[in-house]
């Protein structure tokens, strides 16, 4: 009934596109509608400048940063508080207490403590009720106060500036992770437009880090950093810290005898998150939960010692990384980004990758900030991660392997140039699967009312359209209703993607419907999914393997 309840606030697919035509005039009132709500549940703005913030923005990566910098700081001793979105199965995800999902209990007591003070001011404020993360974030921070901790890692929603999360006033520490394109609707249609919304989280008096980014980034990041008269510094890669380097001393007798007279051995720190982007986004935590510690320890921050790369740029020193920061990188945990799940027959490989940078990771591709580089070593995205995790598999695996792509996007993304890449991946047969899930797994935490099943089935076959078009395949489908072709499918549900799956690896063979047209009769041994495009879709299919199994 408490879900039920957070639901009523989603908008309905009519509703929503009012919401977007009017956005550009509505948004500016974001920060003072969340302001009025926190003051109508009896939380004043001293009581929010209580907790002690560091707020992260980012296209791609700034949720893995924040889990990274949550697992470090939480390693450290302290009592955490870290608030993300989207969720991938309950809805309680969001609002995590030292690494956990906020209880059940917790979250029903606090959300009708919220929800009956909005409720019942609501006449004496226009008739104002705030929508579903704008609640939300309400609620998040009501809770983080009535838990008492020490830290709050905050993820941005959307954007930066005019972001709810962006209420509070003095974080102790910013990140912006990597950026990119997305939600153009909102923030711009290009890398600049965008950065400057990334940027509207840094404050006065804070702490601001960056990954390398574009070039057309990098000034607009600076000049309103400059605005507030905080430094912005760049995080140096993660092989830059003291004592990760590689060791040049690969045999294990010469490392045993350094290790026996406690010689410094060079190690570089494991990270709880596989794909090597997550290098870069465990640097910035690192420097982000860095300068939470010598705040906490009352050191300024002023009193490090930068490498000043010209008048305006510097990058973030760098430090040993001790047992307590290493032991935070080592034990994070952030379902549904690159994430293996192994059944027999058949492998997933999931990654929430919603954008071209998280697809094909431009960004780095592209940065070429003075003196700071992406080495090819560096360069990595959900394809080639998926790639490289197939192939190391396959060597272990006796028999033939085949591929299979299961695909969704949410908003109004355009699928054609984040399929183009998924090309290399060398797919063999593509489902293209609504975020919709059958009545024995559909909870209400993931309804979803911004959109019909006939669109989104609609949308489903338009994606297996252009991915035939784009393997030379001419073909136009014009259906509501689940489509079957040689080369791939579409499906009206989750549940149906993955009958989908089992059927395939039941008869050993992507030809699972008997076609006589089909090409493809080998029989294959073993089966590697990848899903990915959606945050909503990994998190979907978590939830049926979670209940079913394979």
């Amino acid at each position: 009934s408490t879900i039920r309840a957070l639901n009523n606030l989603q908008s309905n697919a009519v509703t929503l596109e009012k919401i977007v035509a009017n956005r550009n005039a509505e948004r500016c009132l974001n920060i003072s509608q969340t302001e009025n709500c926190l003051n109508r549940i009896g939380v004043s703005m001293e009581d929010l400048n209580s907790l002690s913030v560091i707020h992260v923005s980012g296209t791609k990566g700034k949720g893995s940063t924040c889990a990274f910098t949550e697992s470090i700081l939480r390693a450290h001793g302290y009592k955490t508080g870290f608030y993300s979105s989207p969720h991938l199965i309950e809805v309680r995800e969001r609002i995590r207490i030292n690494g956990d999902p906020i209880s059940k209990q917790n979250f029903t007591t606090y959300f009708w403590e919220v929800h009956d003070r909005l409720e019942k001011s609501k006449a004496a404020n226009d008739n104002y009720m705030p929508t579903y993360f704008k609640f939300l974030t309400v609620l998040a921070f009501y809770a983080f106060l009535k838990e008492k901790l020490d830290v709050v890692v905050l993820e941005v929603g959307i954007g930066g500036t005019y972001d709810c999360t962006n209420t509070i006033r003095n974080p102790v520490a910013c990140g912006i992770a990597s950026l990119g394109l997305d939600h153009t609707a909102v923030l711009g249609k290009t890398i600049a437009e965008i950065a400057w919304h990334k940027a509207g989280i840094i404050k006065k008096g804070t702490s601001a880090f960056t990954v390398p980014q574009e070039d057309s980034a990098m000034p607009v990041l600076q000049e309103q950093s400059n605005k507030v008269q905080v430094p912005l510094q760049v995080v140096p890669p993660l092989s830059n810290y003291p004592g990760t380097e590689p060791s040049k001393y690969n045999d294990i007798y010469t490392q045993s005898l350094f290790i026996e007279y406690e010689l410094n051995v060079a190690t570089p720190p494991d990270l709880g998150l596989d794909g090597k982007v997550q290098k870069w986004n465990a640097s910035l935590a690192i420097q982000l939960a860095n300068a939470w510690l010598q705040k906490k320890a009352n050191r300024s921050n002023g009193d490090q010692q930068h490498t000043h790369l010209d008048e305006n740029l510097s990058t973030a020193s760098t430090f040993p990384l001790d047992d307590k920061f290493r032991t935070g990188l080592r034990n994070c945990a952030w379902p549904g980004r690159y994430q293996t799940i192994k059944y027999d027959g058949v492998t997933f490989y999931l990654d929430g990758a919603h954008t071209l940078t998280s697809i094909r990771m431009d960004a780095l591709l592209t940065a070429t900030i003075s003196l700071i580089t992406c080495s090819k070593k560096d360069r990595f995205n959900a394809v080639d991660w998926f790639r490289k995790k197939a192939v190391d598999e396959s060597k272990n695996i006796r028999g033939s392997v085949a591929r299979i792509l299961i695909f969704n996007l949410t908003g109004n993304r355009v699928c054609k140039p984040l399929l183009q890449p998924i090309l290399n991946a060398e797919i063999d047969y593509a489902i293209f699967s609504p975020n919709i899930l059958e009545d024995q797994n559909s909870t209400p935490d993931t309804i979803n009312c911004r959109e019909t099943t006939e669109s989104a089935v609609r949308q489903s076959n338009e994606y297996l359209s252009t991915w035939m078009n784009l393997q030379g395949l001419s073909n136009s489908i014009d259906s509501n209703d689940a489509v079957y072709e040689v080369n791939g499918c579409s499906s009206r549900s989750i549940n149906q993607a993955i009958s989908v799956i089992n059927c395939i690896r039941n008869g050993k063979s992507l030809n699972y419907r008997d076609d006589d047209t089909s090409v493809n009769t080998t029989k294959y041994d073993h089966f590697q999914v990848f899903v990915t495009g959606s945050l909503h879709l990994v998190g979907d299919i978590l939830q049926v393997l979670k209940a079913k199994g394979l």
